[in-house]
């Protein structure tokens, strides 16, 4: 096998009598946000005595994970699936276990396309590459897929010869730990505007992409983006870098408190 991962949970539901407990966070003045979910998939994989896991999102059609989205609070579900695999990891595997990755799988029937040739093989394979964010560690990613640095047609390009991919999609266990406290913050900052009937129409814009784009309750809200522009929440674009730096600022304020 490439992948030294094995699938060790399936449809994994953390709810109130579920197999994991819902996620609790205290919003003040009594109010208590309980955030439940179902998690498609989760892998281990063991490197010496340490345990791993990636947590696996299926998806109708391809989609990328990009960490300015999620530092936005525009996408918030694989890292709180991280943190709910995390926290009870004693409770599923008996064991503590360490980050190693989040990734959406686009879900893809290549049967009808079934060729024999080695051409075609790979090209069946790109529909269903992983798309996410990975531990930088080059052990760890190696995990991955042990034909890599070579392999690139189930991973983007993660690994040189000699390190990490300049471009990977990757943060260290320290960004990842802010990145965590910081999803769980926006969750919150989220449930108390709704707690205090917060109900402006206000989409939001990143980049080339609005929020009205991918929206089905246009008839309801009447929004018009031509016509409504100062109601956007114009999100600026900042690269990776800023945003890694933005999160080490959280982790260092996550130091302080404690």
């Amino acid at each position: 096998m490439r992948s030294a991962y094995k699938t060790a949970e399936t449809e994994v539901l953390f709810d109130e009598g579920a197999t994991l407990p819902p996620i609790s966070i205290r919003l003040g003045d009594g109010e208590l946000l309980k955030i439940r979910g179902r998690i498609d998939r989760i892998d281990l994989a063991f490197l010496g005595e340490r345990m791993y896991f990636r947590v696996i999102d299926y998806k109708s059609r391809p989609r990328a994970v990009d960490l300015l989205r999620m530092y936005l609070g525009l996408s918030l579900q694989l890292p709180v699936y991280a943190h709910v695999i995390e926290a009870a990891s004693e409770a599923l595997f008996h064991a503590p276990s360490q980050f190693a990755g989040m990734y959406y799988v686009p879900v893809y029937d290549p049967l009808s396309e079934l060729k024999r040739d080695e051409e075609a093989a790979l090209s069946l394979r790109k529909p269903i590459r992983f798309r996410g964010l990975g531990l930088a560690n080059r052990d760890v990613l190696q995990l991955l897929d042990r034909n890599l640095p070579a392999a690139k047609d189930l991973f983007p390009q993660m690994l040189t010869k000699t390190g990490i991919h300049t471009n990977a999609m990757v943060v260290s266990a320290e960004v990842w730990r802010a990145l965590r406290e910081h999803t769980l913050k926006k969750a919150s900052e989220l449930a108390r505007s709704m707690v205090d009937g917060v109900t402006a129409i206000a989409p939001y814009q990143l980049k080339q992409e609005r929020a009205c784009q991918n929206c089905n309750l246009q008839s309801v809200c009447q929004f018009e983006a031509h016509f409504d522009e100062r109601q956007m929440r114009v999100f600026k674009s900042i690269a990776k870098d800023d945003v890694i730096a933005q999160l080490n600022v959280v982790a260092l304020d996550v130091r302080e408190v404690q």
